[in-house]
């Protein structure tokens, strides 16, 4: 049974509120001060309470959260779920955001922490900006490829080698000039835009390779077989 009777503290001014939910979309883990109650009108839905399993809910279904009760609920994958939300006032309160939950995994979909997702996204976002304050492209320099400002190192060249398993550290020997910033922020700027056609030759940008260091790949040690098979 997805009911659930209690004893209800004291209510505020309740409030009702009517909602739709996109397939497979859900909330984020919350409480409530003053518990919920959770009338399904349409669809197919799911609901989960800290601790417990996911559970079912269909037209008719009413649902209890108590004050205080962590739990998510949302539409099931493949159907949109139509529900009414009563849930009462508290000092003008009504829900607690569970802003720093992991993302976790419920039946067969993945669910989301939209606010962490948000944070990263904004972090991701200011990153991008720093790096386009640090690079350029001029003409005559480098070919027009782009560098970081007061530089004639390509930032792309740059991305290349991390891709390829140079370390932060490496790099920076090679180019004294660059900082573990840098190599980070050329990283960025290369994913948000990413090259057409086919890769330019040193040659070509105008670069010549005045030395050579060859860099042993990282692999797995194989153990040697000892002894002779008979």
């Amino acid at each position: 049974m997805l009911t659930r009777s209690s004893s209800r503290t004291t209510p505020g001014a309740p409030r009702r509120r009517s909602s739709r939910s996109n397939r497979g979309a859900r909330t984020a883990w919350h409480t409530h001060p003053l518990g919920q109650t959770l009338i399904v009108t349409s669809g197919l839905g799911r609901v989960q309470r800290e601790g417990g399993p996911v559970e079912e809910i269909r037209p008719g279904h009413v649902v209890w959260f108590e004050p205080g009760e962590k739990h998510w609920h949302g539409a099931a994958p493949n159907n949109a779920m139509g529900h009414i939300a009563i849930q009462e006032n508290l000092d003008g309160k009504v829900v607690d955001w569970m802003t720093n939950a992991d993302t976790v995994r419920a039946d067969d979909y993945l669910i989301v922490d939209v606010a962490r997702a948000r944070e990263q996204l904004a972090a991701r976002a200011e990153a991008l900006r720093d790096a386009e304050r640090m690079i350029e492209s001029v003409k005559g320099v480098v070919g027009g490829e782009p560098v970081f400002k007061r530089t004639r190192v390509p930032v792309r060249t740059i991305a290349a080698m991390k891709a390829q398993g140079a370390s932060t550290v490496e790099i920076i020997e090679g180019y004294p000039s660059l900082t573990e910033r840098m190599v980070e922020l050329a990283e960025i700027w290369v994913a948000a835009h990413p090259a057409r056609g086919r890769p330019r030759r040193l040659s070509e940008q105008g670069l010549k390779v005045k030395s050579e260091k060859r860099l042993r790949l990282r692999r797995e040690s194989v153990p040697k077989p000892s002894g002779s098979l008979s």
